[in-house]
């Protein structure tokens, strides 16, 4: 014991030991000055896996399909705030998490934990479903399994969750921020070890907090610092009161609208003796995008499914037939005056005629997000006499449709289910349409002689 004891005593003492203790000195230390150059270069990083940079992130970055799932968003945020979807929900979207810490790191662990912890940040809506599979569909980052896996998982992703309590948060307090400014912050909130000066907090409206889990969702998700400058969701923003209305507030709002992507061209627009009918997608898987860039056979990035293509060509064929049948019934086609043959010929020349003067524009370029509280006004300069709004699969559960003002005969507007359209499903809304062609066209389809 004692030999081996001054053996080890003789060893520390030597020339040799003490260079394997510099040695490792210096190893350490070049461990941690890597280890913080890693950290402080993460948002780079981050961003650099996103096509990004930290020194400017606008929505020119954005994919087509991210472009869109920014536009679903601009419903779904104030429908998981309260100020949108179905009435019997808002109240508890309203509430749910209103007291909680803006703490990032807690958010996701209670995200990544058991569904109770869940709950107590979001409201276990079932109606939901279909327009947040909508938004997975585009953007499977914004879902909590980030494409993980084949399939999603039923809950956002923990930055969505965040920007959700941010904004239930100052919506309370009755803030509004300076977007403009906060843009032009980008590299303070990506920077993991920012420290928000008293000028940043002034310049920006937001408080130390705030910026300081604004700063967290950005560095986690690089891409949220695109979707906060997105026309429609800025747009959103201004209308929940959380911004201000500056300048670069109000050029975004100015293009939040859909006027680049007409369903219909200038030469169909209504005349006397025609009827112009668009079918507008609205809210809907029924889209391919590949990689989300926009070539020859993707000209906005998109192109729609063989199920649109069919269920649109069905809806067509089905709206003519009725407004013809209901057209051969005025004019008495259903009777015995006339023979087997002289009506067969009427009812031809009559679905010729109604076919003729009902012109159907189909938005199949891309789709679009369309419900009653924005359809005024991102349909604005449409010609077309009726709308009718296409809506992904059980999406109409997370709207708040009001039969006496939203719909026809209130308005120019119709929404049909896309798998109810697919499943005729939808006789009643077929009538409607045909009955509303005939008002406008009888005079003009009256024009028949016995036998022609």
């Amino acid at each position: 014991m004692y030999l081996a004891q001054e053996k080890i005593a003789r060893y520390k003492a030597s020339p040799v030991f003490f260079k394997k203790i510099m040695t490792l000195s210096t190893l350490l230390c070049a461990c941690l000055l890597l280890a913080q150059c890693m950290l402080a270069s993460l948002p780079d990083k981050a961003l650099r896996e996103k096509g990004l940079s930290t020194a400017s992130v606008g929505t020119e970055t954005l994919t087509p399909a991210e472009q869109y799932a920014g536009e679903i968003l601009s419903y779904l945020l104030p429908l998981v705030l309260g100020r949108e979807g179905r009435m019997e929900r808002r109240d508890a979207w309203q509430q749910r998490a209103l007291g909680k810490q803006l703490d990032f790191d807690r958010i996701v662990a209670k995200m990544e934990g058991s569904n109770n912890g869940k709950s107590d940040l979001l409201v276990l809506d079932s109606n939901i479903l279909g327009l947040s599979a909508v938004l997975y569909h585009y953007s499977r980052d914004l879902n909590q399994f980030k494409g993980r896996y084949l399939y999603d998982s039923l809950y956002p992703s923990s930055e969505l969750v965040a920007i959700r309590l941010l904004l239930l948060q100052m919506i309370h307090r009755q803030e509004r921020a300076r977007l403009g400014a906060l843009a032009e912050r980008q590299a303070l909130l990506m920077d993991p070890q920012m420290a928000p000066t008293p000028s940043d907090v002034d310049a920006t409206g937001m408080n130390p907090q705030e910026l300081r889990l604004l700063g967290d969702v950005l560095q986690s998700e690089p891409v949220f610092a695109a979707y906060l400058v997105h026309p429609f969701l800025v747009d959103s923003f201004y209308r929940l009161g959380v911004v201000r209305k500056d300048a670069f507030v109000a050029q975004k709002i100015a293009a939040a609208n859909y006027a680049p992507y007409p369903a219909c061209s200038r030469a169909m627009a209504p005349s006397k003796g025609r009827v112009v009918i668009t079918l507008l997608p609205s809210l809907t898987k029924e889209f391919d995008y590949e990689n989300g860039v926009a070539d020859a056979a993707f000209p906005f990035g998109f192109k729609p499914t063989p199920t649109y293509r069919a269920v649109t060509d069905n809806l067509q064929h089905a709206i003519l037939e009725q407004t013809a049948t209901l057209t051969g019934q005025n004019l008495g086609l259903s009777g015995n005056s006339q023979t087997a043959k002289s009506a067969d010929a009427l009812r031809s020349a009559l679905r010729a005629r109604v076919a003729e003067r009902v012109a159907f524009c189909v938005q199949d370029k891309r789709p679009l997000v369309i419900y009653p509280g924005n359809a005024d006004r991102v349909l604005q300069g449409s010609a077309a006499d009726l709308n009718i709004i296409l809506l992904g699969k059980d999406v109409y559960l997370a709207l708040e449709i009001r039969p006496d003002k939203d719909i026809y005969p209130h308005t120019n507007r119709i929404y049909l289910d896309l798998m109810d359209v697919k499943h005729n499903q939808v006789d009643e809304e077929i009538n409607q349409i045909s009955a509303f062609i005939f008002s406008k066209l009888k005079a003009d389809l009256f024009v028949f002689e016995d036998g022609a």
